[in-house]
């Protein structure tokens, strides 16, 4: 038997954005210097990135810079249509292209190198987007509500922004397809009904090609989770039960956005094989999974001081 913990709300997005933002601006800002005839000029370039959205107008975007040649590097949270002084050297740079809308994200990636006292421009145009497309080999039924979230990433940097797609009516999330290795797209998907117990999760990571992903629902593992009413949990009626990958990489974290529904909540879980983090309200615990392996997960239970539980 393992115990599930409770833990603390994270920040919302929007908080963490705030933050990254501050962070930025700081790093951003130019420092004056003396420099005397002796002292050697510094090796480095400008970096300018141009981001068109679907209609093909440029607009300022949120973007990653991180450079790939110098171990650890901190990744800067910049803007798109401004000129940035960098070292010379190797970029990873990842771009979230968001529409007027605010609801239809397109994400790219790629690795640019900025030469010595040269002007390097590139541009990433959200129309070339293919839209991201899950999907089991045999489809769970008509009333299931897809939830997927994307992100992209360059390998040996710090991971992307990251849009999210499905859920309660948002658009789609679309990723301009990328040949170069070191980039790759991390995805989470799940599908859930307001009727049926049955539920699929699957998580993974791929080359960015923008073609359609297709999963075996044969090579799922089950999580049966359960959630309850009463003193040991909120009273309230209805519940948001996430699933989500404890996965390294380019999927690490991804969460979807999932629909509330009506407790007492029993969902059989049908998910992709490795380590899953189910979560209600604050509370949370992990099963690892195997292909065809079968766990459960109690949420609330309606008895003071009595945990949630996890049982193999």
């Amino acid at each position: 038997m393992r115990n599930a913990r409770r833990t603390q709300k994270t920040r919302s997005g929007r908080g963490r954005r705030a933050a990254a933002l501050t962070a930025a601006v700081a790093v951003a800002a130019p420092a004056l210097v003396a420099v005397t005839a002796g002292q050697a000029a510094a090796v480095e370039g400008s970096l300018t990135v141009t981001a068109l959205n679907r209609q093909g107008t440029a607009a300022h975007q949120w973007m990653g810079v991180t450079a790939l040649d110098v171990p650890g590097a901190t990744p800067r949270e910049l803007q798109t249509g401004y000129p940035t002084v960098l070292p010379a050297g190797r970029y990873a740079v990842v771009v979230t292209v968001e529409e007027p809308d605010t609801t239809t994200m397109t994400l790219a990636a790629q690795v640019v190198t900025v030469a010595d006292d040269a002007t390097t421009e590139v541009t990433v145009d959200a129309r070339q987007g293919r839209a991201l497309s899950v999907g089991l080999d045999a489809a769970p039924g008509a009333d299931y509500r897809q939830a997927v979230a994307a992100r992209v990433c360059v390998t040996g940097a710090a991971k992307a922004l990251e849009g999210v797609a499905g859920g309660a009516g948002t658009a789609p999330v679309y990723v301009v397809p990328n040949a170069d290795p070191l980039v790759r797209l991390g995805y989470t998907a799940t599908w859930v009904s307001p009727t049926k117990k049955d539920a699929y999760a699957a998580t993974g990571t791929t080359a960015l090609t923008g073609d359609p992903i297709t999963l075996a629902r044969a090579g799922t593992g089950t999580v049966s989770v359960r959630a309850m009413r009463g003193p040991s949990s909120l009273n309230t009626s209805t519940a948001r039960v996430y699933a989500v990958p404890k996965a390294t990489g380019c999927a690490a974290g991804l969460q979807t956005q999932v629909p509330f529904l009506a407790l007492p909540y029993a969902r059989d879980y049908h998910v992709t094989p490795g380590a899953w983090d189910f979560g209600y309200d604050t509370w949370h615990g992990t099963a690892d999974v195997s292909a065809g392996s079968s766990d459960s997960l109690d949420f609330g239970r309606a008895v003071w001081g009595r945990p949630a539980t996890c049982r193999g």
